[in-house]
């Protein structure tokens, strides 16, 4: 399989690794507000325990092993984070881009460290540091399919994107109907249809693909 950037004629979308540290209606930074109602900081210091949200199926940024055990580099970003905050022991949840907002908002986790792209419309609903990681939109394609080179190339194909990213509605808003996406929980799930054949592209930022 092979990347290519979305044209920029399209408007490729700059994209963040962004660490969440809030629930809706806090502060952002050191004061936000983690699932136990003090603050992230407080907690770290008083509980040494955080809970915080990571990808369990994004090799090299976010992956559960078989095992359990959790790698990556966000997975890194978020121990590094925990130690600085004070806390000595982090359980790491399983995320998924569908229901990061609603783990941040029912208190099962105190942070995400996933990737996540900042939009005006998520910063409503939850609060952002960084970002930490600057990623642009991309395109993942079969490497014998020449038939798609630019993002435009896209019309008329099934296009697969996880559900609740960024990608998948700027797909949306560039091409509309022209595009049929498809939304799965995964990312993995995406590439499974990508090499099966169910789709001709995944998009999404180009650190995951």
């Amino acid at each position: 399989m092979r990347s290519s950037r979305m044209a920029a004629a399209a408007g490729a979308v700059a994209t963040a690794l962004a660490l969440i540290l809030s629930a809706c209606g806090s502060d952002s930074g050191s004061g936000s507000t983690g699932s136990s109602g003090n603050s992230i900081a407080d907690k770290a210091k008083d509980e040494q325990v955080l809970n915080i949200g990571v990808k369990p199926d994004q090799p090299g940024l976010g992956l559960q092993s078989s095992s359990g055990q959790y790698s990556g580099f966000d997975v890194d970003v978020a121990r590094y984070v925990a130690d600085k905050l004070g806390a000595t022991k982090v359980n790491f949840v399983p995320t998924l881009s569908a229901n990061r907002e609603a783990f941040l908002q029912q208190g099962k986790v105190d942070m995400v460290v996933a990737t996540y792209s900042i939009t005006p419309e998520r910063q409503k609903v939850v609060s952002f540091a960084g970002p930490y990681y600057v990623a642009h939109q991309d395109i993942l394609v079969r490497a014998n399919d020449t038939s798609i080179k630019q993002s435009d190339d896209l019309k008329g194909k099934k296009v697969c994107s996880g559900q609740g990213s960024a990608s998948g509605d700027r797909i949306e808003e560039l091409y509309g109907s022209q595009v049929n996406l498809i939304r799965l929980p995964g990312y993995g799930d995406c590439v499974n249809q990508l090499l099966g054949g169910q789709v001709q592209a995944v998009t999404t930022d180009n650190t995951i693909l």
